[in-house]
């Protein structure tokens, strides 16, 4: 990583870094700014295939949603605007209002967010009689 004047530009251009790792699974082990520039110009060309190849595949990440992430990273690690902490944080804000649950067939989820009465996991049942627990533990038996 770089280093910057001040922490909140380090903090920043850091936070661009880790969300484009997340996005590609991949640590950031070529030169930096080619790692940056393969983003940049899948996002440029609005090339899907080429954003989809830079995404991690386990992850199944929802296009538009990598999309968006990996235009604030960008963003975050841009030397010649990086954006203060302030800035960046509405950015986030205004882009992202409030958590949504990720639809059934993202990230493979088994939780069914369609249907509030879904069956809850086998692990918040209990072995014996098959109820569902209150405040489950894990024994250590």
């Amino acid at each position: 990583f770089r280093v910057h004047d001040s922490n909140t530009d380090s903090n920043v251009y850091s936070f661009g870094l880790l969300v484009l790792q997340l996005l590609t699974g991949k640590p950031n082990n070529e030169p930096e700014i080619r790692f940056l520039d393969r983003v940049d110009a899948a996002l440029a060309r609005s090339d899907d295939d080429q954003l989809k190849h830079l995404l991690d595949e386990g992850a199944k990440w929802p296009l538009e949603v990598a999309r968006q992430l990996a235009t604030i990273a960008l963003d975050c690690t841009d030397n010649r605007s990086l954006p203060q902490a302030m800035r960046f944080l509405e950015t986030i804000l205004i882009r992202f209002p409030k958590p949504q649950p990720p639809p059934p067939e993202c990230f493979g989820s088994p939780i069914n967010f369609s249907n509030p009465r879904s069956e809850p996991p086998d692990c918040f049942c209990c072995p014996i009689s098959m109820e569902v627990m209150k405040d489950p533990h894990i024994a250590e038996d």
